[in-house]
């Protein structure tokens, strides 16, 4: 998360705050499957889940900076 809001040029104008931070953070891991696995006879690679993790932060970014649950003062 801290890494894809450091990112200025796609997220001018989210509030990073702890209570919008927090949200994105829910919101974000809400849109992601559970990955549960034990060992693999590969060593437990899996493929790279990022994709969809890129895509489920911009998504709660988006949700954030749409409706924010504070006061337009705090950003």
């Amino acid at each position: 998360m801290e890494r894809f809001l450091k990112d200025r040029a796609r997220n001018a104008g989210v509030c990073s705050c702890g209570k919008c931070f927090s949200d994105m953070v829910a919101i974000a891991l809400n849109y992601l499957p559970p990955r549960y696995y034990g060992d693999t006879e590969d060593g437990g690679k899996l493929g790279s889940p990022w994709v969809m993790v890129e895509k489920a932060v911009a998504e709660a970014v988006e949700i954030v900076r749409e409706s924010p649950r504070h006061a337009s003062s705090n950003t």
